[in-house]
């Protein structure tokens, strides 16, 4: 019995937690958009609720790759977690990461989506 509840709790943390839409409107075309996305390793990425536009000095494209700030460090991004998408909705990297508020709580990276340009 302790053998299965702990195969389901590894199962549940095994997959990306999805959070609430932000508030307001959603645009069913953005929506999808977000939803559609899948991560190099077959994941799906995230929710609309889970993805936010990067702020100025929240990644950053170092010689070995990008890093994002996730819990006040900057952390490399694996590249089985980095989405390519030649049109985005948004002309800005995208990352998409648990959300706790004030919460004391680790963030979790789920992917990130680099802009394209154009």
């Amino acid at each position: 019995m302790i053998r299965i509840a702990s195969l389901i709790i590894a199962m549940m943390l095994a997959v990306p937690a999805r959070a609430a839409p932000p508030p307001g409107p959603i645009d069913p075309d953005v929506a999808a958009w977000f939803e559609g996305l899948v991560r190099a390793d077959g994941i799906h990425c995230c929710g609309v609720g889970d993805c936010r536009i990067a702020g100025q000095h929240e990644v950053r494209t170092t010689s070995t790759g990008y890093e994002v700030l996730l819990n006040g460090s900057w952390t490399p991004v694996p590249d089985s977690i980095i989405v390519h998408r030649d049109k985005a909705p948004f002309a800005a990297t995208i990352i998409c990461k648990s959300h706790y508020d004030s919460a004391v709580i680790e963030e979790r990276l789920y992917c990130v989506v680099p802009y394209a340009g154009g």
